[in-house]
């Protein structure tokens, strides 16, 4: 394959924009180096496209692109990489309370009975416990009457039985859905 020296100027029109043109033509062979032209800069090219190189009103084939082809422009400018997609932090879920007991069972209306329980702490994924102290409010027959307090997966509470209460089976709610029964009997305290 025959190849033929081109001229620095037809060098630096056809690459106007990449970095070290010449240099890069160097390696490819294409083109010899003088010191009297300096290498372009890469700043967007001005400069109209330039046709072909001709010999004797004859296009000569070069193993370089011409401006009509897609030619990749490089950047002296230092870039810095994009970070992919950003995971989002899992969220805490609450862990609610469980009511395990209520003591005692059995008790006349003004009394006070005790919860007991466990839960009432935060889980994120995949293994973090915030078992810090939380309050969470419960309920007698649906109207709230009190909380229980939870730290380090225990919970404990107290409430007082309305003295106006029907003797009977009546349930005790904790903020989160769980339940216990509660036995009203008996007369209230005088």
């Amino acid at each position: 394959m025959r190849m033929f020296a081109l001229p620095v100027e037809h060098c630096r029109n056809i690459f106007v924009g990449l970095t070290m043109a010449c240099g890069m033509l160097l390696l490819l062979g294409g083109c010899a180096q003088d010191p009297s032209h300096p290498v372009p800069s890469t700043k967007t090219p001005t400069a109209a496209p330039v046709a072909p190189p001709t010999v004797n009103d004859t296009v000569v084939a070069t193993s370089t692109p011409s401006r009509e082809t897609s030619t990749p422009v490089v950047s002296a400018e230092p870039t810095t990489p994009t970070p992919g997609p950003v995971s989002p932090m899992p969220r805490p879920t609450v862990v609610w309370p469980t009511l395990s007991a209520a003591e005692p069972a059995s008790a006349p209306p003004g009394a006070g009975v005790k919860l007991f329980g466990s839960g009432g702490y935060l889980f994120t994924p995949p293994g973090r416990y915030d078992e810090s102290a939380r309050t969470f409010e419960v309920s007698f027959d649906g109207e709230v009457t009190g909380a229980v307090e939870c730290y380090a997966n225990r919970c404990l509470g107290e409430i007082t039985l309305p003295d106006d209460i029907e003797p009977g089976i009546h349930t005790v709610t904790v903020e989160g859905g769980s339940r216990i029964s509660v036995d009203v009997s008996g007369e209230p305290p005088e």
